[in-house]
């Protein structure tokens, strides 16, 4: 499927708005990738848990829905963004991260 490409601009911007607004867990599970859970849902958060992938110093990647359907990034993806520390420590290789750990 392709993503959807109607009202582009007000649904990218809202998506940055969502992406700031939002309450989100984050744990880096691995090099190069995030857990994150939209904790806005209060009980049902766990239903909202999906792996953002890092690469070059961006997320590039989500296995939400919302990133294989729409344009831009999704919510989950700019979130990581907005987090320079988790942005650092997904950048990390196993070594560094086994090593922070210990």
């Amino acid at each position: 499927m392709s993503k959807a490409t109607s009202g582009t601009e007000s649904s990218i911007e809202r998506t940055e708005r969502r992406a700031q607004w939002e309450s989100f867990a984050f744990t880096v599970s691995a090099a190069n990738v995030v857990k994150i859970e939209n904790q806005s849902y209060g009980d049902e958060s766990a239903e909202h848990r999906y792996l953002v992938n890092v690469a070059d110093g961006e997320a590039v990647s989500c296995s939400c829905p919302a990133d294989e359907y729409h344009p831009g990034k999704c919510k989950h993806c700019l979130a990581v963004e907005n987090e320079t520390a988790v942005m650092q420590a997904a950048s990390a290789s196993n070594d560094e991260l086994a090593e922070a750990c210990q």
